[in-house]
This record gives C-alpha cells, sequence and structure tokens, in this order.
C-alpha cells in the first residue's frame, strides 16, 4: 500500500433513551442498563500509515493521544495480536464534530470505527464476535458502535448488546451546554449520592424487555445521572425547561452528559428550535436518529486529492 493513501469513513454519535445504574463491578465499572441509538451526526476519521517510526494523533480538539489513551491502546492491542504489524506505523486525524465530553460517545465510536476499519483495511480477519470481544478490553460504550446496531439494548459494564428491532424514527434536537461532564466524576457523584440513601434497583434486561415498546420510546425515556447534573449544575436544567417551552415533547440528558436532547415533533420544528436557541446564544444543531444500519463505506484518497 502506498503510503499517501488516506482512508476516510465516519464516527457516528449515539443517544441513550434509558440509562439506569447498577452497582460498581470489582474491575471498577459500574453495571448498567441502556438503550442507545445511533444518530445522524458523525465525526470524519482519515487513517493513514505514518512514514516516521511513531504512530501520529491529530485532531481539531485537545484529545488524550498518549500510550495510554484509548487510541494508543488499540494500536497496542493490534499490534500484540498480529506481529506482522509490529513495525508498521499509523496516522490518525480526526474531524470531530462529536464534542468531548458531551455523553454522545464520541470518543468510544472513534476507537470502534477505526478497530473496524484496520481490521478491513489491514486484512486482519477478526470475525465480529472477536471485534465485539476486543472492544470490550478498551471501554464500555465501544462494543456498542463495534456491532454496527442502529439500535440495541446494552448491560453488563456495556459489553452485552442486544439488537432491538423497530429503531424509533425521530428529529431532535441537540444542545451542547459550554461545560462539558467528566464520566469519571460523574459515577462517583453517583456513588456518595447512592450510600447516603442506600437505595439502588437495575432491572434485569428480561425484565425490561417484556414490557418494552420501541414505537413508544418516549414513554421509557430515563437517565439516572440526571438528578446528579441537574442538581450539582442547575443550569442544566434551564436547557430543559427551554427546550420544552420551545415544543419538544420529551428532554433529556444522554450519556453522563452534558448534551441535553429534545425530540422535536418533525425537521421544520427542530430547524426553526435551532435558530431560535442560537438566537439566544446557546449552542445546539438538530439531527435525526438512524433506524437503518449505514454501509459507513472507506473512501480512498490518493495523493493530493480530496476524497
Amino acid at each position: 500500500m502506498k503510503n499517501d493513501t488516506i482512508y476516510r469513513f465516519r464516527s457516528y454519535a449515539k443517544i441513550n433513551w434509558f440509562l439506569k445504574i447498577g452497582q460498581q463491578r470489582t474491575d471498577g465499572y459500574h453495571d448498567i442498563l441502556s438503550v442507545m441509538q445511533l444518530i445522524n451526526f458523525y465525526d470524519i476519521i482519515d487513517f493513514y500509515f505514518n512514514n516516521q517510526n511513531c504512530d501520529e494523533i491529530q485532531c481539531n480538539y485537545e484529545i488524550p493521544t498518549g500510550k495510554k489513551s484509548l487510541l494508543g491502546r488499540l494500536f497496542h492491542l493490534l499490534r500484540e495480536l498480529n506481529p506482522h504489524i509490529k513495525e508498521r506505523y499509523f496516522g490518525v486525524k480526526i474531524i470531530k464534530n462529536i464534542p468531548p465530553s458531551s455523553g454522545l460517545g464520541g470518543a468510544s465510536s472513534n476507537v470502534a470505527n477505526l478497530l473496524k476499519k484496520m481490521n478491513e483495511i489491514l486484512q486482519l480477519s477478526f470475525e465480529n464476535e472477536k471485534l465485539i470481544e476486543l472492544s470490550a478490553k478498551l471501554g464500555s460504550d465501544i462494543p456498542f458502535f463495534t456491532t454496527g446496531y442502529p439500535f440495541a439494548i446494552i448491560s453488563g459494564k456495556g459489553e452485552k448488546v442486544i439488537p432491538l428491532h423497530q429503531p424509533p424514527e425521530k428529529y431532535i434536537v441537540l444542545v451542547f451546554p459550554k461545560v462539558g461532564i467528566d464520566t469519571s466524576w460523574a459515577y462517583r457523584e453517583w456513588d456518595i449520592e447512592q450510600e447516603q440513601q442506600n437505595c439502588q434497583y437495575l432491572p434485569s434486561v428480561k425484565n425490561f424487555l417484556i414490557d418494552f415498546n420501541p414505537s413508544q420510546i418516549e414513554k421509557y425515556i430515563w437517565n439516572d445521572f440526571e438528578k446528579i447534573v441537574y442538581k450539582r449544575m442547575p443550569e442544566f436544567a434551564e436547557y430543559k425547561k427551554t427546550l420544552e417551552q420551545m415544543g419538544c415533547s420529551s428532554v433529556f440528558m444522554t450519556g453522563s452528559g452534558s448534551s441535553i436532547i429534545g425530540v422535536a415533533p418533525n425537521q421544520e420544528k427542530a430547524v426553526d428550535i435551532v435558530k431560535r436557541l442560537n438566537q439566544k446564544g446557546i449552542h445546539s444543531r438538530w439531527s435525526t436518529t438512524i433506524y437503518k444500519v449505514d454501509s459507513n463505506p472507506i473512501i480512498v484518497k490518493e495523493g493530493g486529492e480530496e476524497p
């Protein structure tokens, strides 16, 4: 392969329609039960082979890029499993649209999509089951993105992914507060809250699915982190109130935050809400949920051509 060949592909964000947190596990993670769906909002990743004797990671945001970062660990893991690429070095350029610490899974999506595309480009021959196993070693949200399912129920620490049928087709408004939320901070605060209240209930996947109806997804919206974040950062509750006043039928926080999601009745209303929010100086955009699998092809760029 030529060193001036660049492989470009998309890395989609997700939202959590439902997120319930269980006990902390012996490995440091928490058990969760969640319903996730991909949305049509994505980063763009360029992958190439680096001529220098080191990996090169570039991004338009400040993100961790060292050997202990998610991307650094991914490269190390693949080299350990594939001796024939031990002497090869890689370059990655991420054009991020998904803000870090926004609860939209941008970093996890980046790693999952790189894992899948490197498997293809480098002809590593990992089957889907193996890819999911590897992704679980890297992080809790990564297996969901690795499966490629647009809509799924997630359990365990995030490594158990069951596809759900009839993904909801929704127009959504995303509000991006000026501050991000660190996931480890959110879990620490959650643990403190639970110790004080001495109560915690995590429904089983089986019990959840008995009553679950994807066509009525708004009926199931829940996020355990909301009471923590709204309590510590009251301005987030103001965003929720604003979206409700502007006509969103449901408003909720995704993941550990900080993004606030509003469900709009149609595209026209979503566009109007974003326009009004931006006039108020509130950073926002509209999008749609993804309800069918996108092939997410690799676009190849040679030399100075733009893909």
